[in-house]
């Protein structure tokens, strides 16, 4: 090394913390508080403008308006937060009035030595702010940024998993109940053995970069009554865990019943009880991913539309020619209706159009409803604005030129239930489907099929 700053050369700092030393390239090397959130303003022009940001330090606190501009108002290349946690949950941004602001929001986790963009989960465009990201209170500043936070306050979460474990508030709801949870490296504890939670307690409040699963248990007779459920949209909203092993009619961990004997209790159909350890799991909503083919001739133009349920929205570039092998789209969405292809240019496009129902594990091709070619899987599908067609390819949406577009669904899951041709095979059978609410009966069991 070198004694005096020299180019290319990293400095290294020595830095005493009690009886503690440290030597090394971290200034920061000591500080307890891992999490650090930098929302700074572009330096482009009319990038200034109003905005609000709030934090939310996974303490239980809820969001905390951190911003402190006047009027929250930022002017260029001013940094609007630069604030260290201990732990973190996510942040909100919304606009103050239509003076719009762009920025960028990243975070550290090396004390500030390298930072990463956050993903907004209900902004437009680009759901991954990469780049940067506009917040305005009408929709005139719109293409400032690849993101868009327009006319609502948006969620950037850093854990967006967020699990909430309550105590009911009815009758003999007050109890004893223990929670693991598997955020992704085995089961740790996230409640206080031996602790009876109180009516309307909150027993866990907490959110996790990624969820596995949740596991309940009870080891006295004093029953626990409560629900216990998980947000992906920043704490706006709830749904129950799914219970895989529980008793009772239902399935769903809202609410539900936990003892370490085998009673019950009116009012709730989901039973944990005589003492077994239940698993809850959350059912990821689906993820979308288009990316082009790495065949010859795959590089090309197309536009990519997608229902979540307020009809459609141009998620991709049109204009943009897509590299072999480049990711078009990437995005999970609450709710995922149908996904529509067009290619208006003659340089055509081959890639496959895919959704997951397991948070990326697994993913499955869309079918195309009105598609041309042999098969209707968009997996590979060949997108073009005239009328040609691809070697190896069977799936088309062409002559985009002239206004086509193709819809792309990904289907409800179909149950098939055959009496065989067997001899005696004729009988009585119950059928009971979950679909999400508890099994529910959908043969007639006093009815004998031939």
């Amino acid at each position: 090394g070198k004694s005096t700053p020299q180019f290319g050369l990293d400095p290294f700092f020595h830095v005493e913390c009690g009886s503690e030393s440290y030597l090394g390239p971290n200034p920061y090397h000591f500080n307890p508080l891992d999490y650090c959130i930098l929302v700074k303003t572009n330096s482009a022009s009319a990038s200034d403008g109003h905005v609000a940001v709030y934090v939310d330090a996974n303490d239980g606190a809820g969001y905390i308006k951190v911003s402190q501009g006047q009027d929250g108002y930022y002017r260029l290349n001013e940094v609007v937060v630069d604030q260290c946690y201990a732990d973190l949950a996510g942040v909100k941004i919304q606009a103050v009035d239509s003076n719009a602001w762009v920025g960028t929001v990243k975070v550290s986790q090396d004390h500030k030595m390298t930072y990463s963009s956050l993903p907004c989960i209900d902004c437009g465009g680009e759901n991954i702010a990469v780049g940067s990201i506009v917040v305005d209170n009408d929709s005139t500043d719109s293409s400032a940024a690849p993101t868009q936070c327009l006319q609502k306050i948006c969620t950037l979460p850093f854990r967006p998993f967020c699990v909430l474990v309550k105590t009911r508030g009815m009758s003999y709801s007050d109890g004893y109940m223990d929670v693991l949870i598997d955020s992704g490296n085995g089961y740790a504890p996230f409640s206080v053995p031996g602790v009876k939670h109180q009516k309307n307690d909150v027993v866990v409040d907490q959110c996790f970069a990624d969820l596995r699963s949740v596991q309940v248990s009870a080891t006295t007779t004093n029953a626990w009554i409560g629900d216990i459920q998980v947000s992906t949209d920043g704490k706006l909203t709830y749904n129950a865990l799914t219970c895989d092993n529980c008793s009772g009619t239902t399935s769903s961990a809202s609410p539900i019943f936990v003892d370490g004997d085998g009673s019950s209790v009116s009012g709730v159909s989901t039973y944990c009880i005589d003492g077994n350890t239940c698993t809850l799991t959350y059912r990821h909503p689906p993820c979308l991913l288009v990316q082009t083919s790495n065949i010859r001739h795959s590089d090309g133009y197309v536009g990519i539309y997608v229902d979540s349920g307020d009809g459609y929205v141009l998620v991709s570039d049109p204009s943009r020619k897509y590299a072999t092998n480049e990711v078009v789209v990437d995005r999970c969405y609450t709710n995922l209706l149908s996904v529509k292809v067009a290619n208006t240019n003659n340089n055509a496009w081959i890639g496959d159009i895919q959704v997951s129902k397991d948070y990326g594990a697994t993913y499955s091709a869309m079918k195309c409803d009105n598609c041309g070619g042999t098969t209707a899987f968009a997996s590979p599908i060949f997108v073009d604005g005239n009328d040609d067609s691809m070697a190896g390819v069977s799936t088309y949406c062409i002559d985009g030129t002239n206004g086509n577009a193709c819809t792309l669904t990904f289907g409800p899951l179909c149950v098939l239930a055959w009496t065989s041709n067997i001899r005696h095979s004729d009988g009585y059978v119950g059928i009971y489907v979950d679909s999400g609410d508890g099994y529910v009966l959908v043969s007639d069991p006093s009815r004998k099929y031939a």
